[in-house]
């Protein structure tokens, strides 16, 4: 990759990122704290506006549905409301789920939120909030990551090759090089497993110490462990020239 091309990707990357941190992020955690906040509804309605609604249901079955490098799993569901398809999360409780089973749907704002079996655990489905605020997080950091990391990335290589559009491989950096050119799984690796340390231990401390709301003060952490380590990556960018060959051509 031409760090031309790097320096684009992470120009459309970090908006975007930015974008979802303010829309998407801010409305999922509202609505986990909704979620996490609500009680039962006084009547049995589905879509209840600050409540939620359980009632019986009955398996009609279940399905899994293959993708190319992925697979979505549904149970498929009979209640007082009508017949519901629920994409879940897989775990165990799904694979012993058998047609005509009980069990007991939760419904949150017109949609499934969790399926609760009797002596299992409860099945969560791809609308319960907690899960949708977790794709926001994950969304969010990985774009900012990506980002920072194409962008810091193709500012390094053009400070050292003075072009933007010369080619560069891995090779003629060494192993341990990490950039915008062909970076190694194992250093995507080490930059997540900094910004969930960092997400998690500073969430934690600030709503210990100074009593901060623990999801806000721990994307406050992460997007923090993000920056870190783009900073990191570009320095090893900015020190790389002694890795290099001499008297190597532009293209």
């Amino acid at each position: 990759m031409k760090p031309v091309i790097g320096l684009v990707l992470g120009s459309v990357l970090i908006p975007l990122g930015l974008v979802l941190s303010f829309t998407w992020l801010p409305s999922s955690i509202a609505e986990a704290t909704s979620y996490a906040d609500a009680g039962p509804c006084k009547e049995p309605i589905p879509n209840g506006n600050r409540c939620w609604t359980e009632v019986g249901a009955v398996v009609k079955g279940t399905e899994v549905v293959h993708h190319s490098k992925s697979s979505s799993y549904y149970v498929d569901l009979q209640d007082d409301f009508g017949t519901q398809r629920v994409e879940v999360a897989p775990n165990g409780t799904f694979d012993a789920l058998r047609p005509a089973q009980t069990v007991s749907a939760r419904f949150w704002r017109g949609n499934v939120a969790l399926i609760h079996v009797q002596g299992a655990d409860d099945l969560t489905s791809e609308s319960e909030p907690g899960t949708q605020l977790g794709w926001a997080i994950m969304a969010v950091v990985a774009t900012l990551l990506a980002g920072s990391v194409f962008f810091l990335g193709a500012l390094g290589v053009h400070r050292v090759e003075r072009s933007w559009t010369v080619s560069v491989t891995r090779a003629e950096y060494g192993e341990d090089m990490l950039d915008a050119v062909a970076p190694p799984a194992r250093r995507w690796l080490q930059a997540i497993l900094v910004i969930a340390s960092l997400g998690f231990c500073g969430g934690v401390l600030a709503h210990a110490i100074f009593g901060a709301a623990l999801i806000p003060a721990g994307l406050i952490s992460a997007g923090m462990g993000a920056l870190l380590s783009a900073w990191l990556l570009h320095h090893q960018v900015r020190t790389s020239p002694a890795r290099r060959q001499p008297g190597r051509k532009h293209r």
